[in-house]
């Protein structure tokens, strides 16, 4: 399908031997059957799935901590590899508009993105890394909000 094909296109990343093995392993798990799920080519990846997280983007939002706190405690128990949770979030963090978070915000998430990937080479615990990068990444949101709020509600 369209959205398999999809799926393996952005899992090896424009890389056909990737694309390949995806391919093979997901037939292979799908049990020989003739259409694969993007499902299974997301699982085959590694890749975090789009809604977990959309959800955590959703809760980052909220400007709730312990709401975040606990979002971040289902992912990590859901064994997602913290390398993939990175370069998902700093894709896209880089594809949001201006308008939901300016370009100065984007490039401090992404030097916290670089901290984070630091100390876990380190041996820093994943998941209080991962907890204090999404704690950054809410208060910068929420701060890009009540900017635009205040620019907004000036000119009126």
């Amino acid at each position: 399908s369209e959205a398999t094909l999809d799926a393996i296109l952005t899992a090896s990343n424009g890389d056909m031997r990737k694309a390949v093995t995806f391919l093979q392993s997901s037939h292979q798990l799908s049990g020989g059957q003739s259409t694969i799920a993007p499902e299974t080519v997301i699982d085959i990846s590694g890749q975090v799935p789009a809604h977990v997280l959309d959800k955590l983007w959703e809760t980052m939002s909220n400007n709730s901590f312990d709401a975040l706190r606990v979002t971040v405690t289902d992912i990590m128990y859901e064994g997602y590899a913290l390398a993939a949770i990175l370069s998902q979030l700093h894709d896209a963090l880089i594809g949001k508009p201006s308008s939901v978070l300016a370009d100065i915000d984007k490039a401090l998430i992404c030097e916290k993105i670089a901290e984070v990937d630091m100390h876990l080479v380190e041996g820093a615990s994943e998941s209080l890394q991962l907890l204090d990068l999404t704690a950054f990444i809410m208060r910068r949101l929420n701060a890009s909000a009540a900017e635009v709020d205040a620019l907004t509600s000036s000119t009126h």
